[in-house]
């Protein structure tokens, strides 16, 4: 945690200094591993107006996107990388993990032989979208064959019928898409029973100034002291 913490500030730090330098990806790659994805897509955002084809800043923003349940923007931020730079194997596996969330399996399945013929079957990426495909297709639900985008939505919708085993199911291949989320990590322990504190879930609100980033970890740093005080 300490870590994470010095990293966040290093970078907001620098970012600060200068708001048109790169420091605004691995800044927004702190944000959205703590569950920022609000502060992240507004950095991002901000970001690639000053740097409109930066490839990681657009790959990351497909990343925040299919966290928001964004698919449609996020498949048009992957295949614009893609146009660029036909072998880039991390849009690919863009690709591949949103499809599989889609529910289209065959296209997914060939997005990711694509990125594994470039990084190989044991890059960890590629084994993690894998394990997703394949939990996505044993995921035997009739509403999920007909291929809705799995979110927060349809989690929620099982939980008002009473269907807490498939909101569980849910949220599990949530957590293998996003496994940085710790709203959906919380939310899944609840369903099973075990004592969590306040999470990271409050929506942080950044404006277009650097001071919107003290802001957003200054409630970052609160969401810690909270969580520390109920573990």
């Amino acid at each position: 945690m300490a870590d994470a913490l010095t990293r966040l500030r290093h970078y907001q730090q620098v970012f600060q200094q200068d708001p048109t330098s790169l420091d605004f990806i691995p800044l927004a790659r702190c944000y959205l591993q703590q569950g920022l994805t609000d502060a992240a897509n507004d950095l991002l955002r901000r970001g690639l107006q000053q740097h409109p084809n930066q490839r990681e800043a657009l790959l990351l923003l497909g990343q925040v996107l299919l966290q928001r349940d964004e698919p449609d923007e996020a498949r048009t931020l992957f295949e614009q990388v893609l146009s660029r730079v036909p072998d880039c194997a991390e849009a690919m596996l863009g690709l591949a993990r949103l499809d599989g969330a889609l529910g289209h399996l065959q296209r997914a399945q060939c997005a990711l032989q694509q990125a594994q013929a470039l990084l190989g079957s044991t890059h960890p990426e590629v084994v993690a979208v894998r394990g997703l495909l394949q939990q996505a297709t044993a995921f035997s639900d009739p509403v999920m064959e007909q291929g809705p985008f799995v979110n927060a939505t349809l989690v929620d919708l099982y939980l008002r019928q009473g269907l807490t085993e498939k909101a569980q199911a849910a949220l599990s291949l949530l957590i293998q898409q996003q496994p940085d989320n710790p709203r959906w990590r919380d939310q899944l322990s609840q369903l099973q029973g075990h004592q969590v504190g306040d999470g990271f879930e409050q929506p942080v609100s950044v404006s277009d100034n650097p001071s919107g980033y003290v802001a957003a970890l200054t409630a970052w740093l609160k969401a810690i002291e909270r969580r520390r005080r109920h573990v």
